[in-house]
Order: structure tokens, then C-alpha cells, then sequence
């Protein structure tokens, strides 16, 4: 006889730039282990560690989560039948069991059934899904105006877009087909986007909106679509950004990592998710790590710059006041940015690149795990009202620039927007300093005075 353990783990040491890493099950039995993948990604932050699944928020949680306990059950079953037949298997045959499980050959018909059975035909509709995932895989092999490929990001965007229309068919049991692109089928697929899976109408556009793409090429390659699909609406809703403000920047910058009260909390948090203390070396490399992390964070917020174009970062793309770079998110766009590189009383990427000058090839450090580091950095700030991420440095940038006083058009030239509608979309709104600006305009205006509004007479 033999004891077991499963377990779902997430693959930290695998996570890719965009912060996707795989997740795997474990199973500990007979002095042996074994590590079957699952073929499934998920972001890092959408991982839930102690309930060992994947968040309900994530994209895709629900079939996941369902796959994992599936593929763990049918693991139990195998090594209860091993257990009764007092055989314990090797990790490769119980691998080998477990895919013959899922993959069982299809049972062979009785004779005079298989001669009575008549076979459908195929229908035409079936080759909705096919043909989605033709059209993405053209959209990754075609050149633009350019000369530049679609970026594995945009592609990914599109793969996650033809899942959701699956995901949709199957439990909504609504067979899609493209004579079936119509009105019901668009109200359909709306209420399940807003009302089952909680979503705002923002992400309900976008996956629209990539829907009406592909049946566009379908009408081009001579496929017959309904062409009611061209009046499906994608109206998008201006929501409020998370970005932080002129004092949370300066309360980061300060924070001081260091202090006998940070050094403790560190030490807790460690003893906490490892269940061992840490020595002397271990808190240092720790601090050390948090600093870095802090400083790069910063760098978004002061440049405006993607964590992964902040990687790249180096000496040569420092000129004078100005960093000059290609963000490789848009690199088909061939779009240049020009950002400022300059300190004031806000923004210092002058100091900060300066405290690593020398030490790295690139100007900054690199750790794809900064957002990991983020969440410790945003409890040792006491910042609560808004999650910590690398998304945020962009947004912050680009809206306290704005309260500077920087006009638009320049601030969308070091950030690399190529129009004011995707540029809005990260502008956030603080109401402090929105009153602030309408002051100052006022006064210069002649009708503020410190009591109140006063109307002007000639």
C-alpha cells in the first residue's frame, strides 16, 4: 500500500514577459513525484496560492478550475484502482494512464447497428471555429503596411477573443455559425458578456469589434455571412483610471525600506508565506530587491514607458533631456517616442537611472517579477486605495502631465499613442487638482476671490 498528495501549483520560474506563467499538478506518491502540465496559462496576479485555482475575475476561471479538478479527480481514481491491485505505478505509467484516461479509443458499434447507423452530414455552419483560427493565424504570418508583423500580444488578444466565442457556444448552447450573425445573436451574446460573466461594456465592444474583423475577411474570401453582422454597435464608456497622485509618487520615493519597523515587517511577511524565518544576508537581498523594484515602478510613472521597453533601457537611448526609443508593445506601427529626462520637484528618471549607471548592461535592473514585489512596496506605503501594478506607471505619467500643464499632443509623443481617443483611455481624474486648474484659470480671469465667485462689471 502507498499514501498520495495532489496538488496544483503555478510556475513562477516560467512566466513570460507579459507575466503568464503555466500551471501543473503534482502528485506526491510512493517516494516518487510527478509533474503533469495542463497546458493552461494564467496571468500571475489572477493565481490564487492557497486556494490553489484560478481567481474569479480571471478570464476563463470557470473552465480552468473545471479542468484541474477534473484531471485531478481522474489522478485519484488511477491511483485507488493502483492501490487495490497493491501496484504502485511509476510517474511515466501513471502519465501514460492519465492520458489514456482522457483520450479513451472510441468504442467499436455492433455490426448490424454500424450498418443501420447513416452518417449526418457535415454541416457547413461547423466551420465557424475553423475558420476564426485560420484568420488568426494569417493576421500572425501577414505584413502590414510597414513591413512589420503583428506583435504575439495583438495575436494572443485575438486567440482569447475566438475562446470567448466558445466559450459562449458551449455554455449558452448557442451554435454559432456565420449565417447566424444577426440581431438575436448579438443581444445574446451581450447578456452573456454583461449579465453571466459580470463584464463592462468596454470588453463587450472589443470582442465585438474583433468579431466584425474576421467576418469581414470572411465576406472577402467568399464565405457567405450575414450581413446584419456590419450594424453591430461597439460603443465604448470613458471609466475612470487608476493612477496615483502627485503625494503617493512622493510618499513611494521616500519610503524608506530600511527602518527597524520595514525590517520587521519583511521579516513577518517572509516567516508568513515560507514558514521559515529569515537570516541576516536573506533581509538584505530582500531590502536590496524591494529598492529595485520601487525605483523601476517609479521609472514608469516619471517616463511613461512599458516595464518591458524599461528592460531594455540603455545608455543609448539617452539624449541630453530626452529618452529617445521604439516601444516593442507597437513595434509594428514603427512609432518613435521622444520622453523627458530631466528632474523637477515630480518626476527624477535622471537620479534614478544615475543610481545604477555602470552596474547593469541595461540602465535598469530586471526582475519580471516586480509585481509580486509591488504588492509588499504598496502595504509598506499604506497606499489602499488602489491596487499596486506596473500598469499603473504609464497612467500616472501621462495624467499628472497633464495637470503640469503639458499639452496633449507632446505628452502622447513620449507616450506613443497615435490618437486622443486611445490616449484618454489613460487619463485618470483627480478632483483636487481639477479644482486647483479651475482656479488658477479664474483668476487669471479676474472673477475668483477668496470668498467666493464675483462677477466683474465694467
Amino acid at each position: 500500500m502507498f499514501a498520495y498528495k495532489i496538488s496544483r501549483a503555478f510556475r513562477y520560474e516560467k512566466v513570460n514577459k507579459r507575466g503568464y506563467g503555466p500551471i501543473q499538478i503534482i502528485v506526491v506518491f510512493n517516494k516518487q513525484r510527478l509533474r503533469v502540465s495542463t497546458e493552461e496559462l494564467v496571468h500571475q496576479e489572477g493565481w490564487d496560492k492557497k486556494l490553489q485555482k484560478v481567481k474569479t475575475d480571471e478570464p476563463y476561471h470557470q473552465r480552468i478550475n473545471e479542468k484541474l479538478s477534473d484531471w485531478e479527480r481522474r489522478l485519484v481514481n488511477l491511483l485507488e484502482k493502483a492501490k487495490l491491485a497493491r501496484q504502485a505505478p511509476t510517474p511515466e505509467v501513471l502519465l501514460q494512464s492519465l492520458k489514456d484516461d482522457l483520450n479513451p479509443p472510441p468504442p467499436v458499434p455492433d455490426a448490424l447497428i454500424q450498418n443501420l447507423l447513416k452518417p449526418e452530414p457535415t454541416a457547413k455552419t461547423s466551420d465557424f471555429f475553423t475558420l476564426f483560427q485560420t484568420w488568426i493565424q494569417e493576421k500572425g504570418t501577414k505584413y502590414n503596411k510597414l513591413g512589420n508583423k503583428l506583435d504575439q500580444a495583438t495575436i494572443t488578444s485575438l486567440e482569447a477573443t475566438r475562446l470567448r466565442f466558445l466559450d459562449f457556444q458551449n455554455l449558452k448552447n448557442y451554435h454559432l455559425t456565420l449565417a447566424g450573425m444577426d440581431n438575436k445573436f448579438y443581444d445574446a451574446f451581450q447578456s452573456y458578456v454583461r449579465d453571466d460573466l459580470q463584464q463592462s461594456l468596454n470588453t463587450c465592444s472589443k470582442h465585438i469589434s474583433r468579431l466584425k474583423s474576421f467576418l469581414e475577411w470572411c465576406e472577402l474570401n467568399d464565405h457567405f455571412v450575414c450581413v446584419k453582422y456590419r450594424k453591430f454597435a461597439t460603443p465604448e464608456v470613458y471609466v475612470g483610471v487608476d493612477f496615483l497622485t502627485e503625494q503617493e509618487i512622493k510618499i513611494l520615493y521616500n519610503l524608506d525600506f530600511r527602518t527597524e519597523a520595514t525590517v520587521n515587517f519583511i521579516k513577518k511577511q517572509f516567516l508568513e508565506e515560507f514558514n521559515y524565518e529569515m537570516n541576516s544576508l536573506m533581509v538584505l537581498q530582500r531590502i536590496q530587491t524591494l529598492e529595485q523594484m520601487r525605483d523601476i515602478f517609479l521609472m514608469s510613472c516619471y517616463t511613461g514607458m512599458r516595464i518591458s521597453d524599461l528592460f531594455k533601457l540603455n545608455p543609448t537611448n539617452l539624449h541630453q533631456n530626452l529618452i529617445i526609443y521604439k516601444p516593442g508593445k507597437v513595434e509594428e506601427f514603427n512609432i518613435t517616442c521622444y520622453v523627458p529626462y530631466f528632474d523637477d520637484h515630480i518626476f527624477k528618471p535622471v537620479e534614478i537611472i544615475q543610481r545604477y549607471q555602470g552596474q547593469f548592461k541595461t540602465c535598469l535592473p530586471i526582475n519580471w517579477e516586480i509585481n509580486r514585489y509591488l504588492k509588499t512596496i504598496q502595504q509598506l506605503a499604506k497606499i489602499i486605495r488602489l491596487n499596486l501594478t506596473t500598469k499603473i506607471g504609464r497612467k500616472t505619467f501621462a495624467t499628472l502631465k497633464l495637470y503640469q500643464g503639458v499639452p496633449t499632443r507632446i505628452v502622447m509623443q513620449a507616450t506613443g499613442h497615435q490618437t486622443e481617443k486611445s490616449f484618454n483611455r489613460y487619463i485618470g481624474v483627480d478632483t483636487f487638482k481639477l479644482i486647483e486648474s479651475f482656479k488658477r484659470q479664474s483668476q487669471a480671469a479676474g472673477g475668483w476671490v477668496a470668498n467666493g465667485w464675483q462677477m466683474q462689471h465694467d
